[in-house]
């Protein structure tokens, strides 16, 4: 029976991979790659040698087409019937199913689900978020005026198509609200804003905003000051309902249910109240994902067949991917996936290390070996958990392991808690109960943000990893470690080669980028500023307006930079003292402060010359004799020596002489016209320079910096 379920697990999991490699390739591959796989399928099924050989590329080969042929199938009748709408105006008919704060007070982002397209019911109704949408209630029926376009090709593709959005929708105008919308996931809607709203009479700011989040599904509520105190300390996890939080409700309800109830009936009830939190948190895809497997494995104690966590996540894999297949792109799927699998595999260490330990007769006492557990549960999902961080470049916590140790234990009461305040707040004459709740789950709050609070007053609590070779590395050490695991080697041996592979990996990184100069082009509008960053050295290159400060920091916290060496304000008139401050800049120099020609040697290969002008400014930073200029206002480079890269903006520059011409995503440049490389849209890319060597043109890059 158990080869059976493995066999499952193994076409879930096939089946997924299949899917997330066909993200990267053109729909017109699909075809002819169906074919192949069709070829390889009847060779296996004709082949008559070794039999198990045999099924196993049978089974691939199969999964791998069945793939290909559903995704093609989905693209013509999903994705391909709504893209063609795109770059139109309509009259539409909608059932909200989330909404967020917008720009405007009376304005929100509201996400929802097209119906009536012009008057004429779709066949297959579509998602799509709308901007600037007049204010709305999930769980409400709208109509109105929208201009539909194709999604933008940027970092949020991949996660808009996950969630089933292949289009976005700009709000022309017309909008009536035409009440509540019939159908059991509304009526689901309007349950998970009454308990919210209950929540939010009983506790107070900002406990009421996480415990609406980790108790009940909605999120709308959090600000981002708090969604980056968690993920500083390791622990954003728990604020969105997944695994963790289904574990706690089932696990609790089991363990009580027990004690009066036989195992069939208590994992039934346990059943029926995962399946009831699904619904009132909504069947959001970490819901989804994490609830078909709890569901599988209750089931299976109700059926009395020996649980299998691994092939409850196989198929969990399939259902998800089989409903969408750009699910399987989703980065919340992948280390959602990759954490349950780190999971399983600590749970086997634990079996190996317990058994050690009955063996010498050392076994420690119980609560030890629970903080052993859960210090290798985080410390394996955290590896396990690098590579898709690396690939989408985002940051690890480096107290990860010590806060999730702290928080862990009081989040099943704080869950439990938090949804029984929710749910008896709805009903006056239980008022009094849900304040004594409310006060139990406020405590666990408090305790998880004064953990959060204490690691955020820390200096560089986050290290971003990004790129292909964080990636690679990532992948290298876990192999490191399964192969040790498989050679029977002891889990110190194994992480000790891992750490070494890294700090190996790191060291050969620094020393291959220590005469690289980067240059990324930071901030929204027509003016971005330059950051230019070396080995350790950080400049920053300001002519943005106020607003864009703010995307400076987050980019400087992404390549792991805590302050400015030297901060130069283009600016004509500006508080420099104020944008140091906010930058965290050992040396400002201002516009003013400008003569003719001054130059700075700045560090190793960087020189930095600067002139003021009558109507602008321009800075040239001169990397080994490479020349990268970037101006602020209306420049005269007549007489200058050719530069290889201008770093363009709103003003007009006269007399450039330039190889490349960089320009910002926004505006339109008909200067610009008459460069032989002009590349615009740089907000995802670096510019790489070496002294004396080529200028190339990369996806950011950040490795281990």
């Amino acid at each position: 029976m158990l080869e059976k379920r493995r066999t499952l697990c193994l076409i879930g999991f096939t089946y997924l991979v299949a899917q997330l490699l066909a993200g990267f390739m053109p729909s017109v591959a699909f075809g002819p790659l169906t074919a192949v796989f069709v070829l390889l399928f009847v060779i296996a099924f004709l082949w008559r040698g070794h039999l198990r050989r045999a099924l196993l590329i049978l089974l691939l080969c199969g999964t791998v087409a069945m793939a290909l042929v559903l995704r093609m199938l989905y693209l013509n009748v999903v994705v391909n019937p709504v893209l063609h709408l795109a770059n139109d105006s309509g009259t539409i008919q909608a059932d909200v199913l989330e909404t967020r704060a917008g720009f405007e007070e009376e304005r929100v982002f509201a996400t929802v689900r097209v119906r009536v397209w012009n008057g004429q019911r779709l066949w297959v109704p579509f998602e799509t978020e709308i901007e600037a949408c007049p204010r709305t209630e999930p769980g409400q029926r709208i109509q109105a005026r929208v201009a539909l376009s194709a999604l933008p090709e940027n970092e949020y593709l991949s996660n808009a198509q996950a969630k089933s959005r292949f289009v976005c929708a700009e709000y022309q105008g017309d909008f009536q609200d035409l009440g509540r919308a019939p159908g059991l996931r509304n009526g689901l809607l309007r349950l998970q804003q009454d308990l919210r709203e209950s929540l939010y009479a009983v506790l107070p700011h900002p406990y009421c905003e996480l415990a609406s989040a980790m108790c009940v599904g909605e999120r709308s509520g959090l600000s981002a000051d708090l969604k980056q105190l968690f993920q500083q300390a390791g622990l954003s996890h728990i604020l969105v309902v997944s695994g963790l939080h289904l574990s706690a409700i089932g696990a609790l309800c089991y363990l009580a249910l027990k004690r009066f109830l036989n195992r069939r009936a208590a994992a039934a009830l346990s059943c029926l109240a995962v399946l009831l939190f699904m619904c009132v948190v909504g069947f959001t895809p970490s819901v989804v994902r994490a609830g078909c497997v709890m569901l599988l494995i209750y089931i299976g104690k109700l059926l009395k067949q020996p649980g299998d966590t691994l092939t409850s996540l196989g198929l969990a894999a399939l259902l998800l991917c089989i409903q969408n297949p750009f699910a399987a792109q989703d980065i919340g799927l992948l280390l959602s996936f990759s954490a349950t699998l780190a999971v399983l595999f600590a749970g086997n260490v634990m079996e190996r290390t317990y058994a050690g330990w009955k063996k010498r007769n050392r076994v420690p006492v119980k609560r030890w070996v629970r903080i052993y557990q859960t210090v290798l549960v985080t410390g394996l999902v955290t590896l396990a958990t690098l590579p898709v961080i690396a690939a989408m470049g985002g940051g690890v916590s480096l107290f990860g392991i010590l806060c999730n140790l702290l928080v862990l234990p009081v989040v099943p009461f704080t869950v439990l808690s938090g949804l029984l305040c929710a749910l008896t707040g709805m009903i006056p004459p239980l008022l009094f109960l849900a304040k004594l709740l409310g006060l139990l789950c406020g405590l666990c709050i408090r305790w998880m943000l004064l953990v959060t609070e204490v690691v955020d007053a820390l200096p560089q609590s986050m290290v971003y990893l990004s790129g292909s070779y964080a990636v690679l590395t990532g992948l290298c050490a876990l192999a490191v470690i399964l192969i040790a695991w498989k050679l029977n080697f002891s889990l110190r041996r194994g992480l000790a080669l891992a750490a070494c592979l890294a700090v190996s990996a790191m060291a050969l990184y620094g020393v291959a980028s220590i005469h690289v100069v980067r240059f990324a082009m930071v901030g929204s509008g027509v003016n971005p500023s330059l950051v230019v960053t070396q080995s350790g050295f950080t400049l920053v290159i300001y002519r943005s307006p106020q607003s864009n400060v703010q995307q400076i920091a987050d980019y400087l916290q992404s390549v792991n930079r805590s302050q400015v060496d030297v901060l130069i304000d283009l600016r004509a008139e500006g508080d420099e003292a104020a944008l140091a401050q906010q930058l965290n800049a050992e040396e400002c120099i201002c516009a003013r402060q400008f003569r003719n020609h001054a130059v700075k040697g700045l560090f190793r290969d960087i020189m930095v010359y600067m002139k003021r002008q009558e109507n602008g400014n321009f800075v040239c930073v001169d990397v080994g004799g490479r020349r990268l200029a970037i101006a602020s206002g209306k420049v005269d480079f007549t007489g200058y020596p050719m530069l290889d890269v201008y770093f363009g903006g709103s003003g007009t520059p006269e007399g450039l002489s330039c190889r490349k011409v960089v320009l910002p995503a926004a505006g339109t440049y008909e200067w610009a016209e008459k460069y032989p490389e002009v590349h615009q849209g740089m907000s995802e890319q670096e510019i790489w320079v070496r002294a004396g060597g080529q200028i190339k043109i990369n996806e950011v890059h950040n490795g281990f910096e």
